[in-house]
């Protein structure tokens, strides 16, 4: 005898079982995703916000027509899809100063010398200390603490 308290074949689960418990499983799922969609029903800049933080928005996505997106936020999302068509393609919208701050941008030479007038504080200065990091090539500026996330965006 194994020690079981269940003899092993009463372990297994029938095939009916599996099928009842994946029904179950895709139904729970379903009702979570419902309560999803009404709560953000209720609360679209909450939404709003989650997707310009969280979520890895790419330039055709921030390129729809018809939304209005807090650049301030995005200039802060460490989520986005970053690289340098997406910040050549959007450089009139972003907030440079929070922009200058982030540090999941794709640092290098060449990204900061092309937008080298825009930076904040220019990468000459305070950003001169870098020497090594994850990720960073030899010699390449530090870039400054990450500044705090904005409060959320609650209706009244």
């Amino acid at each position: 005898m194994s020690g079981a308290l269940v003899p092993q074949s009463a372990q297994a689960l029938s095939a009916f079982e599996r099928e009842r418990l994946d029904m179950v499983a895709h139904t729970l799922a379903g009702l979570h995703e419902q309560q999803a969609l009404q709560f953000f029903r209720g609360y679209p800049q909450l939404l709003q916000a989650c997707l310009q933080n969280h979520y890895p928005l790419n330039a055709s996505l921030l390129a729809t027509p018809g939304v209005t997106w807090d650049w301030r936020a995005l200039s802060a999302s460490r989520a986005l899809q970053w690289d340098a068509d997406l910040i050549a393609q959007f450089a009139t919208q972003w907030d440079w100063d929070i922009l200058s701050k982030n540090p999941a941008l794709p640092w290098s030479r060449a990204l900061i010398g092309a937008w080298e007038r825009r930076w904040s504080p220019p990468p000459a200065a305070p950003l001169a200390d870098k020497a090594e990091g994850e990720g960073a090539e030899e010699g390449l500026p530090s870039i400054p603490p990450f500044p705090p996330p904005p409060p959320p965006l609650l209706p009244p």
